[in-house]
């Protein structure tokens, strides 16, 4: 009789397992019931539209077991996304090294302190792993604000590589540095569904740069070995068909500069597949400006080249830059003209009360339209 008990309780909990793979909302639901929790209603909201949005700062101690147990085995969820206050802190670090501050004060620690502790964030790159492990349903996955380190990166490897449906891939603000996004290009260098990778505000240098250039290589041969196949036996060959990386976004890496952009623009001489590049506020100079335009030269593919925000750049150069994009743009095929937007700058989503703890605020530049011509520089008032 016992063992009759045990089988049946064990088919009811592999039965209870599988249904809560397709149904993260009640298989959530059922766990917070064990352990005597209350659900929270942001997550299960987003879950029933299949999306998992998890503001690590508004979650308690005891929320964060039942999300991650339903997350490991669920193969329903298309977006997951873990977020942390990170904008504030970068702001008031670049604020504190213009005006020379170097020592903090309490007030401003606790403005910018993160809710993410290393035992959480491991704990979250684990059922993340185990997630893009097992579901071929997930396309988004957001890591944003989150001090990943490179055991957290690791283990998030092994579920990207194994991963097969993953398009939008992004770690701002996530501190990554150079050697944990060198290993997340590793990852994702063989990934055919890649669409957009957004490392914004990962403290890379042109180390970091280096690696997401080789990335845009090593796919660049590939697609160009694909094409090659289809061209066999007469057929014309369809660029626009072969899957692959088409948005790189390196925003806010201060320490890029003008080395960075020169091995990224290096790589995309002979690549035809990439549309946006995003490097606002990323310490490029006129120089680097110069070689980027260079490139525009010869590559006719690329529609967004974002360089606002990067104060020591000319003006002149920055219009006959976007003169260039103007004409790609016009050139290019009617499906391509809308897909690919120019984001905002990311220091202008700072909330105002963000800025008024902060005192005045860097000038801001405002976005120079696709056409070329020029608008009136703007101060954002504090």
């Amino acid at each position: 009789n016992k063992i009759i008990i045990k089988s049946s309780a064990m088919i009811e909990t592999v039965l209870l397992r599988h249904k809560g793979s397709q149904d993260f909302d009640s298989y959530y639901e059922s766990l917070c019931a064990l352990e005597s929790t209350c659900p929270v209603a942001s997550v299960r909201a987003g879950a029933k539209t299949g999306v998992l949005s998890c503001p690590i700062y508004r979650l308690k101690r005891q929320d964060w077991h039942p999300i991650l147990t339903a997350l490991q085995i669920n193969k329903a969820l298309h977006t997951v996304a873990f977020f942390d206050r990170w904008e504030t802190s970068f702001l008031q670090e670049k604020r504190a090294k213009e005006v020379g501050r170097i020592q903090r004060t309490l007030s401003d620690a606790k403005g910018k302190r993160r809710y993410s502790s290393a035992d959480l964030v491991y704990n979250i790159t684990r059922s993340v792993s185990s997630c893009l492990s097992r579901s071929s349903s997930i396309t988004s996955l957001i890591l944003e604000g989150l001090t990943l380190k490179v055991k957290d990166i690791k283990c998030l490897s092994k579920g990207l590589l194994k991963n097969r449906s993953l398009t939008n891939l992004s770690f701002k603000g996530s501190s990554l540095g150079d050697t944990s996004a060198d290993l997340i290009c590793q990852c994702v260098k063989k990934s055919s569904t890649l669409v957009t990778l957004d490392l914004s505000a990962c403290n890379l240098s042109h180390v970091g740069a280096s690696a997401v250039a080789s990335l845009i290589k090593h796919q660049c041969v590939v697609r160009q070995t694909n094409l090659w196949r289809e061209s066999l036996r007469y057929r014309e060959p369809a660029l626009g068909g072969v899957a692959g990386l088409r948005r790189v976004t390196l925003s806010l890496n201060v320490c890029l500069g003008d080395r960075g952009v020169a091995c990224i623009a290096e790589a995309l001489k002979d690549d035809v597949w990439i549309k946006a590049v995003d490097v606002q506020m990323c310490g490029v100079t006129s120089d680097g400006a110069r070689v980027l335009l260079d490139v525009l030269r010869v590559n006719r593919s690329l529609h967004v080249l974002d360089l606002r925000d990067n104060a020591f750049v000319d003006d002149d150069l920055i219009e006959m830059i976007h003169r260039r994009l103007s004409f790609n743009l016009s050139n290019s095929p009617s499906p391509d003209k809308q897909e690919w937007v120019w984001f905002d700058v990311e220091s202008e989503r700072i909330t105002r009360e963000a800025m008024r703890r902060l005192g005045s605020v860097p000038r801001l530049l405002k976005p120079i339209p696709i056409d070329g011509r020029k608008k009136k520089k703007k101060i954002i008032a504090a």
